[in-house]
């Protein structure tokens, strides 16, 4: 392993991952895992409380995650996909293979009443060495609790902290391998992103000027190494702990989804004309076919956050629809709550002239805790102005695409 001298300054990302990872030789890409008992949206002896603690994880990392770049930061930021700049051409054919591979992981899916993460395995090292993933399309770093030494300390205004190096190792994931990638090499961490300790650490999917380390993505040195059959990767989330959760690197599979993929341009005029995140143009949410007040904004698409944070307006507008509910604001802000037997009306988001719906299942994340009559919604509202985030509970319930060719995120409905 090589490391780089200058250490690595982290915006808090290590998400639930442990201290440190589990390493051992690299079997079979299948990772095997066994059904869990479903979750209802109606209320039952046996239905798990809302998690209030992995709630506030996710709160607290959207806020350290999102920072808005400022125009020095854009300045400074090296990509060549700035507007105007994306492509020349037509939208690229899907169909029109380079010369290539793909690669296929199976994604564990981390159940407690409500799926809260996804996970995989890499290899990493020679000979390689096995650790477990969180795949983030929302960042860009690869981190990866190690024991290193020559080590350094970084506190978050959160209260987390992280320590480590800049370092480059081999890393492989489903067949395709990477020379020399970079990565933070964390040997040490605190606070909320350690706590559930299943995952050791995260691999970012989002694109280079976002990575705190200044180091490519995995997927991004796959692209220009060309290794790659497509330029683009693909996610299919299984809901309820069942097995078939997958990442699809150079690969769309038609297996996972049903009716035709719709695609939608990333939007990065809020970050000076270049691409930081997989975000895409919203009307808002819609209830019942209805758009609500407080849409049109842009939308982060993220993978490895559980819950969907919309602003407070649009928020606001869509409880006003469900009768009986309010700002469960004894669990912190932002938190809404409703009657568990409510009969619930398509709750989606806009893209184009299509509402993308999530099901009442995935709206629906548990009782609340100390009033198993009402339950908590998926749906958080952050303060207007902040961004938007789009994560599992939304995903679930859709074939994701993300093409980089073509700068385009694509939606099919998922199969379950």
């Amino acid at each position: 392993m090589f490391t780089d001298p200058a250490a690595f300054i982290l915006l808090a990302l290590i998400a639930a991952g442990s201290a440190t990872p589990h390493l051992n030789r690299r079997g079979a890409v299948q990772i095997p895992i066994a059904k869990r008992a479903p979750h209802s949206h109606t209320t039952k002896r046996h239905t798990p409380v809302f998690d209030l603690e992995s709630a506030e994880r996710q709160r607290a990392r959207i806020i350290a995650k999102y920072n808005k770049p400022t125009r020095s930061a854009a300045d400074e930021a090296v990509d060549a996909r700035q507007l105007g700049g994306v492509r020349s051409g037509p939208e690229p054919e899907l169909n029109a293979r380079q010369a290539g591979s793909s690669g296929a992981e199976p994604l564990v899916d981390l159940f407690k009443g409500h799926d809260i993460a996804y996970y995989g395995t890499i290899s990493i090292g020679t000979p390689p060495q096995q650790t477990t993933i969180d795949f983030d399309t929302a960042s860009a770093d690869l981190i990866i609790p190690l024991l290193s030494e020559d080590d350094f300390d970084q506190e978050f205004a959160d209260g987390s902290s992280v320590s480590g190096k800049v370092a480059t190792d081999t890393v492989t994931m489903a067949g395709l391998t990477v020379q020399n990638q970079g990565f933070a090499a964390a040997t040490q961490e605190s606070g909320r992103y350690n706590s559930l300790g299943v995952f050791a650490g995260i691999m970012g999917l989002a694109f280079p000027p976002l990575a705190n380390t200044k180091k490519n993505p995995f997927f991004v040195n796959l692209v220009e190494q060309k290794s790659l059959a497509s330029n683009l990767f693909s996610f299919y989330l299984a809901r309820n702990g069942a097995e078939g959760s997958e990442l699809c690197l150079g690969c769309i599979n038609t297996s996972k989804f049903t009716g035709e993929m719709q695609w939608f341009p990333v939007d990065y005029q809020d970050t000076f004309g270049i691409a930081y995140y997989w975000s895409i143009a919203t009307g808002g949410l819609t209830y019942n076919g209805t758009p609500l007040a407080g849409g049109g904004y842009t939308l982060l698409v993220d993978t490895g956050t559980t819950f969907v944070f919309v602003p407070s307006d649009n928020a606001e507008a869509l409880y006003s629809q469900i009768p009986g509910s309010s700002p469960a604001s004894e669990l912190g802000q932002g938190y809404f709550k409703f009657p568990c037997n409510s009969t619930l009306s398509a709750v989606a988001f806009q893209f184009g002239s299509s509402d993308f719906a999530i099901h009442p299942s995935d709206f629906n994340v548990g009782p609340h805790p100390s009033d198993p009559s009402s339950c908590i919604g998926a749906v958080l509202s952050v303060p207007n102005g902040s961004r938007a985030v789009a994560g599992d509970a939304f995903l679930k319930n859709w074939y994701s695409v993300y093409d980089y060719d073509g700068m385009r995120v694509g939606f099919a409905q998922a199969n379950h």
